[in-house]
This record gives C-alpha cells, structure tokens and sequence, in this order.
C-alpha cells in the first residue's frame, strides 16, 4: 500500500496524477483540461499553510537538521553539566586511589628489601651464635679435661670428710710416683639426676691440677667396670659436656669398630 498524503491538496494531486496515468487523454480538448487541472492543484499546494509548497519541500528538511542537530548538542550538553560535578569529584577520588596505590607499592617494596635484610642478619646471627656455642662447649671440655666423674660414693661421706677419702682413694690405686704427678686441685658432688634413684650417691668431680694427672689417674683406673674400695663399689668416667656426650654416643660403633682391630 501506497504512504497517504498529509494534506488535501497533496490528495488532489495523487488522484490527478492517477487519472492520468490510468484514464489515456480522448483528444486535444481533454489534455488542456488535464493540464489546467493540474495547475490548479500546485497552485493550491503552494497555498497550503505549512507546506511552503512543492518546491520548498526539500530546502525545507534542510532547514530542520540542523536545528535537530543544535537540540541534540544542547541536550548532551545538559546532560554533561548534569554529570560535571559527580565526574569531577569521581575524578579526583581516582587520584587520590592511585596515589595511595603507589604509595602501598612503594611501602611493600620497602618491607621486602627489609625482609630480605632481617633473613640475611638472622642467617649470620645463627651462624655467630653456632660459632659461639662450639667455642664455648670447646672451652669448657677442656676446662673439664682435667677432671674425673667417680660414682658410688657413699652419702656418708661428707663434704668435710671427702678430701680425706679422695687421697686415701688414690693411694689404693696409684704408685708414689704416680701420686706425685696426679696432685688434686678439688673435689665436690654434683646434682643427682632426674631419671636416678633417690637412694642412688651423688657423683664426685675430682679436679687435677694437669691433664697429666688426669691422664695417669684414667691409665691406672681403665679397664675396671668398678674398684671396691671401703665397702663402696666405685665407677670412674671422664667428665664430659653433653655435646661431647652426643658426639660420642654417635660415634660408638665407630670407636668400638676400631678398638675391635686394635686401633690406637
């Protein structure tokens, strides 16, 4: 179906145009009829309030596309004034977000590298406070090489009264020359331990005043699981700081491997 026209003259003009293609002119007289009425039609076209006539039609639409267009900026326009203040607020609250990204960036670098700092002094700390530790197990082994450990000396035996005992000790197991090398610097009981019997002695630490004298006494005692002496079954071992304890519970079965081929 045809687009109706908008006004009566439009109408008139169709029809006309119509008749014309359909209805073939009967002679001369009709098509000056049909002209005439033609040209009535335009004529009352161009008069038609509104239209500005047939000819104007496309300066007309012309004319309206740019207004369209200027109602259309003015309206984004509105709309950008609208939204200006939220924007720039949203803006700055942007900034002020990337700022303290940046800022969060910068303080965890920071944090790393100090992290990173901490791990390399606890690292050297550790290995100061190893070396330490060894040094001191080390000086005190040897401040213990001079002594013995005897165990199983009765509680009767006073600290007062032990001085006495010790020599009377030494001499039932070294000769006077011997006895003239192993001079002692002291004695004292130690602290019983927790896993020992309540009713077990206390053990003696019996310090020599040189490692000869120690290493005399060890000679002459080495070889007894234990020496009877005044009713009292005695032990002797050498006096060893637990580190040295360990190491040496870890290396039994080598040290007995190498007593087994008789090597010194």
């Amino acid at each position: 179906m045809g687009k109706k026209p908008k006004h009566r003259g439009a109408a008139k003009l169709a029809g006309a145009c119509d008749i014309g293609a359909v209805t073939p002119a009967p002679n001369q007289d009709g098509d000056s009829a049909s002209a005439s009425s033609a040209e009535q039609l335009l004529n009352e076209l161009d008069d038609f309030p509104g239209t500005g006539g047939l000819h104007s039609v496309s300066s007309d639409d012309d004319n309206d596309l740019p207004s369209t267009k200027g109602d259309i900026k003015a309206l984004l326009c509105n709309i950008r004034s609208l939204f200006a203040a939220d924007m720039a607020v949203l803006r700055e609250e942007i900034h002020t977000v990337e700022g303290r990204v940046r800022k969060t960036e910068a303080e965890s670098q920071s944090l790393t590298a100090l992290c990173v700092q901490l791990e390399a002094h606890n690292t050297e700390l550790q290995r100061t406070q190893t070396l330490l530790t060894t040094r001191l197990d080390a000086m005190e082994d040897r401040h213990r090489s001079r002594n013995v450990k005897i165990r199983g000396v009765p509680e009767t035996v006073t600290q007062e009264g032990l001085q006495g005992y010790l020599g009377r000790l030494l001499a039932s197991l070294l000769t006077p020359q011997q006895m003239k090398m192993a001079l002692t610097d002291g004695s004292y009981r130690i602290p019983r331990t927790t896993r020992a019997p309540a009713d077990t002695p206390r053990d003696i630490i019996l310090q020599f005043q040189t490692r000869t004298g120690q290493a005399t006494f060890m000679a002459a005692v080495r070889g007894k699981a234990s020496h009877l002496f005044e009713t009292a079954s005695l032990s002797f071992f050498q006096d060893l700081s637990r580190p040295m304890l360990l190491w040496r519970s870890l290396l039994k079965p080598l040290t007995t491997a190498l007593r087994q081929a008789s090597v010194p």
